[in-house]
């Protein structure tokens, strides 16, 4: 007997590691984006103009989503051990699809980088484009303003050479009428694609290497907790992306209801059964057992959904009986 319950207790340590771990894999594959639902529902509640960016980097702390996802993954030798810090899904396959191409991360990163920095010669703090004619190198050229920001837009997520090499001389004829700050960019940018052309180690795509992160990252803060969570182990499902509430609160209040109507109906359940059982035992081939028995398996053929939308319609329906 121990070593039957020896032997169970060994099987629930792998068991319940594997449930953990497909509950934690389905949360992180979910679609959706929960920054994007819990800064919206912020912004829904609060009035005034609010930093989305600011925003969502606090919550990604908060949260936990600036960790790897798991102990350690298995990458290619090309890939740097920082990728997931590149939260955006879109910035990260684009990363990802430069990174193939070339198998250099430093010529990738510098040229996103740089991309970046142009970028922001046409954006203000705010994030909004900067058509204000004191920016003295624009020359007040708000449509060629227009289609130069445009055009930086789509490289960020362009990643075919053909097009990357189009839209850069699109910004390179640009920069010639938006002379200053813009043009020495325009210039830098191209410079770093060419370098990211150049120096390819795409051999480092095909060796595999195993990168360890030990126990901070998001399963094992989402399960054991961290900071500002406890673990679900210890009954913290974290915050509600919709009402910025714990979810432990939000279970509480509806969990009384729930224990009311399981334990109700079990004891109805009882209530009506244990008297058409000795009934039945005691008369098997009378006409009421055979009546409750053709009534019982008509219920136990239907689907328990659709019981329960008749018994709405019939019970809580005030054409007809609004008991509930």
């Amino acid at each position: 007997m121990a070593r039957y319950i020896l032997k169970r207790v060994l099987w629930f340590i792998p068991t319940l590691f594997m449930v953990t771990l497909l509950s934690f894999m389905l949360l992180v594959n979910s679609p959706g984006d929960p920054l994007d639902l819990l800064v919206n529902s912020l912004n829904n509640r609060q009035s005034g103009t609010q930093d989305i960016e600011a925003r969502k980097t606090f919550w990604r702390k908060q949260l936990g989503l600036d960790l790897p996802v798991f102990y350690f993954s298995v990458t290619q030798l090309s890939e740097p051990d920082t990728l997931y810090k590149i939260y955006d899904k879109q910035k990260r396959n684009t990363y990802k699809a430069l990174l193939n191409q070339s198998g250099n991360a430093g010529s990738v990163t510098a040229y996103l980088n740089q991309l970046h920095h142009t970028t922001q010669l046409f954006y203000n703090e705010t994030g909004a484009l900067k058509l204000d004619s004191t920016h003295t190198y624009y020359k007040e050229d708000k449509e060629l303003i227009n289609n130069s920001s445009t055009t930086l837009e789509a490289l960020k997520y362009e990643t075919e050479p053909e097009a990357v090499q189009r839209d850069l001389t699109l910004l390179k004829s640009s920069s010639e009428a938006l002379s200053g700050a813009f043009s020495k960019q325009a210039a830098d940018l191209s410079q770093a694609y060419d370098a990211f052309l150049k120096t390819k180690t795409t051999y480092k795509n095909y060796i595999p290497k195993i990168v360890w992160y030990g126990p901070v990252n998001r399963y094992h803060r989402w399960l054991f907790g961290g900071k500002g969570s406890k673990g679900v182990i210890r009954g913290d499902f974290g915050i509600s992306y919709i009402k910025k509430e714990p979810v432990i609160a939000i279970l509480k209040d509806k969990m009384i209801w729930s224990l009311f109507f399981s334990v109700f109906s079990i004891i109805l359940a009882y209530i009506i059964s244990i008297p058409i059982g000795v009934h039945m035992a005691n008369k098997p081939e009378g006409k009421a057992s055979k009546l409750i028995q053709t009534f019982m398996f008509l219920l136990y053929a239907m689907p328990s959904f659709f019981a329960g939308v008749l018994l709405l319609m019939l019970f809580a329906n005030p054409d007809v009986l609004s008991v509930f």
